[in-house]
């Protein structure tokens, strides 16, 4: 079901930040000897699972960075099949929305952090049956990827028990809080955010390469939705 658009996606060219990745991968100079210097400075190199896959596509399989996007779009594609085979009810229908929704795209742009987001996607198994370490396990793979997904952490503690109890919404107002007001977590994601296109995040600001605010209102009605109607959705613990 998906091998057309992981072709598609394997041999595609210039396309948004797909630039970057080539001239990257056509820079890299380093051996595989130098992959565990990559992780000794974790806080200083940018994804270096990713640099590291880099080197070893590069060097032991094939120098040309169609092989390494062909290998990146397979894990993706079969990432997103996977889970929607093991949660969707309706397989097909979940592929056209990921189709029609222009979801596929991030396997275009936003290839490193898309990577992070389908490991941490197969791993959730371990989350939805409280295998906590697991999860975790995961998460940090994943964030060797790309920073950000050291913030997927806080699902362990979100996602507990039925939707929308009190322990759920005390958790999000609890990591709301520390987001925005506790200095030192402030940092961390201001650093994991560094480098990426919502580090210049500003209201009203779009052209410096934030997002803008109608598309954060169009991410959240399925949300609010499922608020409007979680009497009749959900048995919620009162």
């Amino acid at each position: 079901a998906f091998l057309a658009i992981i072709v598609l996606t394997g041999v595609r060219g210039h396309v948004a930040d797909t630039t970057a990745y080539i001239n990257a991968f056509q820079m890299e100079t380093r051996s595989l000897s130098d992959i565990p210097a990559l992780f000794a400075d974790f806080t200083k190199v940018k994804g270096p699972l990713w640099i590291a896959l880099q080197i070893v596509v590069k060097n032991y399989i094939y120098d040309d960075v169609t092989v390494m996007l062909m290998l990146v779009a397979a894990f993706q594609g079969f990432a997103v099949a996977k889970i929607f085979s093991r949660y969707s009810d309706y397989f097909t229908f979940s592929s056209y929305l990921f189709m029609a929704g222009y979801s596929f795209f991030w396997m275009f742009n936003g290839t490193r952090q898309f990577t992070a987001v389908c490991i941490i996607l197969l791993a959730s198994k371990y989350l939805f049956n409280q295998q906590t370490k697991f999860f975790v396990f995961w998460v940090l793979v994943a964030t060797s990827f790309h920073s950000t997904a050291i913030l997927c952490i806080i699902a362990c503690f979100i996602v507990q028990g039925q939707p929308f109890n009190k322990k759920i919404i005390w958790s999000i107002i609890i990591a709301l809080l520390c987001i925005v007001f506790l200095e030192q977590f402030t940092g961390i994601i201001d650093s994991a955010l560094e480098d990426t296109n919502y580090n210049t995040l500003e209201a009203g600001n779009e052209s410096e390469g934030g997002m803008n605010p109608l598309v954060t209102l169009m991410n959240a009605v399925p949300l609010i939705l499922v608020w409007w109607r979680r009497k009749f959705l959900f048995t919620i613990d009162r």
